[in-house]
Parts: structure tokens; sequence; C-alpha cells
């Protein structure tokens, strides 16, 4: 396992764009290489992805939080990684520096917690560095200011007590598959 690793991150020393693991990042995708054998595939910017992580960046500078990306997204059923986009897969792109060109391949197999050899390469960026640094402070500041707890409407609220001493609440009614 050990020489495995080793043979990729020189691989990778080697050439930038080389695909030297299964996973390939969202805005490129895996062509084969026509000038030499060794990488077999290279890396390659795919038009129509760089458009989306693009415009993922302008909305979210446009001041847009993350679920409303997503739902700006999902209305024009733009997929990401052959599914519907999730705040998740969002925040993972709008943090992910591969976009402002920097790619990174960390070896931690056989070495110690902490002594990891990690290997940086520049490669040709889709966002620039300000926006990318922008993008991620606004991620920052929408989300001190943002609910994720679901809201319910208590009518009730400052009226009526239970007799336990605590405000009475209204919860919507969830459907019982054995009442009809």
């Amino acid at each position: 396992m050990i020489k495995n690793q080793d043979g990729k991150q020189a691989l990778f020393r080697s050439n930038p764009y080389a695909v030297v693991d299964a996973k390939i990042p969202y805005g490129f995708r895996s062509v084969p290489n026509s000038i030499s054998n060794r990488p077999k595939y290279l890396l390659e910017q795919n038009p129509e992805e760089v458009e989306v992580v693009k415009k993922i960046f302008e909305l979210e500078l446009d001041g847009k939080i993350l679920y409303g990306v997503m739902q700006y997204l999902n209305d024009r059923n733009i997929m990401i990684h052959k599914g519907m986009p999730s705040i998740s897969i969002l925040s993972r792109i709008i943090h992910n520096e591969l976009y402002i060109g920097i790619r990174k391949r960390t070896q931690s197999y056989g070495k110690e917690k902490g002594k990891e050899d990690v290997a940086i390469q520049h490669i040709e960026p889709i966002i620039s560095e300000e926006d990318f640094k922008r993008a991620g402070e606004k991620i920052a500041i929408n989300n001190k200011y943002v609910s994720t707890a679901r809201v319910y409407f208590n009518p009730f609220k400052g009226i009526i007590r239970c007799r336990c001493g605590r405000a009475m609440m209204v919860k919507p009614k969830k459907k019982r598959s054995s009442i009809k």
C-alpha cells in the first residue's frame, strides 16, 4: 500500500493535471493522455461544469445564502455529479482551493499523525483568489444569522400554559399510515 501511494505521489508531483485517484473534482473531466502513456489520464476543465461553478460563486457573492443557491440550481435542474445539489456539496465547492488553482494531494499512509506528506501543484484557476476569499467570508457571516431549526407558529405563546408550567405549542400533525 505504501509503495502504491508513493508512486501516485511521485506521478502527481511530475504532472499537476495527472489523474491519480478515482475521484474527479466537479468542473473537471478525465481525458486520455495522447502525449505519453504516463500518466494515462489527465484532468481537463469541463466547460459546462465550469460555468456552474462560476455561477455558484457569483450567486454567493451577490448575497445569496447556500440554501438560496441550492434552490436556484434545483429550480433549473442543474445536477452536480449526477445528483441534485445540496448545501453540503455547495459548501465543499466554495471551500475547495482547487478552483483558485491550488491542487493538493495528501499521503498519510504509513506516516505518523501530523507528519503527512503533502504535494501542492498549481493549475489554471477557475475563480480569482479575491472572489474565493470573499465567498468564504460571506458564508461565515451568513451562517451566524441564519437558523437551521424548524420554526413552528405558536398562536398560544404567552397566553396558555400547560399545568407543568411550560408554554403550550402547536405542532403540525404527523401523517399516520394506519389512520385514513
